[in-house]
């Protein structure tokens, strides 16, 4: 694909593709993986998304499906859909539906 097939749109897209209806979960499923690719990338993910790398560092699980989606994704795209993501979790959280 061309760099410019990698559009915020097509992320949001392949997100809403893989959701299974509990939205504090698939929130979390893509959030994580986009903050480990930018901190990988040394970029990093921005402070206000609370992400700290373990003790192993910043990786990838092997079978990690947003992982796979998101690694062509730029990182400026990456962050933007990431700052949807953290303010939705936010809102879970408020809202008493996180886990």
């Amino acid at each position: 694909m061309d760099h410019d097939d990698y559009t915020y749109k097509r992320l949001k897209d392949e997100y809403r593709m893989s959701c299974d209806g509990d939205g504090f979960g698939d929130c979390m499923a893509w959030a994580f993986p986009i903050a480990i690719e930018l901190a990988i990338r040394g970029d990093g993910p921005p402070d206000s998304w609370g992400y700290k790398a373990g003790a192993g560092g910043s990786h990838h699980e092997p079978d990690d499906y947003a992982a796979m989606v998101i690694a062509d994704y730029p990182s400026d795209v990456l962050e933007q859909f990431g700052n949807v993501l953290s303010r939705y979790q936010a809102k879970c959280h408020a809202a008493g539906i996180s886990y």
